[in-house]
């Protein structure tokens, strides 16, 4: 191959490498942040079910001290009934008022126990999806900053390479390339059974011919730079 399309080629080649590396550097950070997100949500959930199995404790204490006041209530009425002393009539509606209230408390109570059941078995998931989580995220944090690193060395080492090549172009093909680069990300195409890989134009027999002799023309579909097997 013609020295000038070789070293076209070569910067195609490594500027594909380097949105290869992005890529891959994209995505080792996704996988992070991905499980950063997912640690944080596991955390979450675990803490949002403890704090609501808290206020079910704190409304289970209340009703049990509502139940303890009304059971005073019914026993001094009831003491009032035993002795005959003050308003008999009173102190029977004191008596069914607070059977009323007691039965109702405790049947709050029993919904209370039954709701805190049911929570402790959804905050015992909800630890054990934290702790997978977390133990995922150590792992991950472990391993791609230091993969992240390796492809960023890599980055350097292709980007100074590609670099090397782009400064043996002529600067118009620079320009030219650069400009490609910009609109359409592959500046140089190979030639593939007679056609252009890009945009599948036929490349007529006499542009073959140019770029067997070392010209550097652009396919007449696409306008990228041509380069042959």
């Amino acid at each position: 191959m013609h020295e000038e399309l070789a070293t076209l080629d070569a910067v195609a080649q490594h500027d594909r490498q380097l949105r290869d590396l992005a890529r891959r550097i994209e995505k080792a950070q996704g996988v992070l942040a991905d499980m950063q997100a997912a640690h944080a949500a596991a955390e979450a959930l675990h803490t949002e079910r403890t704090q609501a199995h808290r206020e079910l404790r704190r409304a289970e204490k209340a009703a049990e001290r509502k139940i303890g006041l009304y059971k005073q209530r019914r026993q001094s009425a009831i003491h009032v009934l035993e002795n005959g002393l003050g308003d008999t009539d009173a102190a029977q509606r004191q008596i069914d008022q607070c059977e009323n209230i007691l039965d109702e408390t405790e049947t709050e109570v029993l919904e209370l126990l039954e709701q805190q059941e049911s929570l402790e078995a959804l905050i015992a998931e909800a630890l054990t999806g934290r702790d997978e989580a977390a133990a995922t995220l150590a792992e991950v944090e472990q391993t791609v900053p230091a993969d992240v690193a390796a492809l960023e060395a890599e980055t350097s080492t292709v980007r100074a390479a590609r670099e090397l090549e782009f400064a043996k172009l002529d600067p118009s093909i620079q320009a030219r390339y650069t400009a490609l680069a910009a609109r359409k990300r592959v500046a140089v195409v190979r030639i593939e059974r007679g056609s252009c890989s890009a945009c599948q134009r036929v490349v007529q027999p006499q542009h073959l011919a140019d770029l067997k002799r070392g010209r550097v023309i652009p396919c007449y579909g696409c306008h990228r730079w041509l380069v042959p097997v």
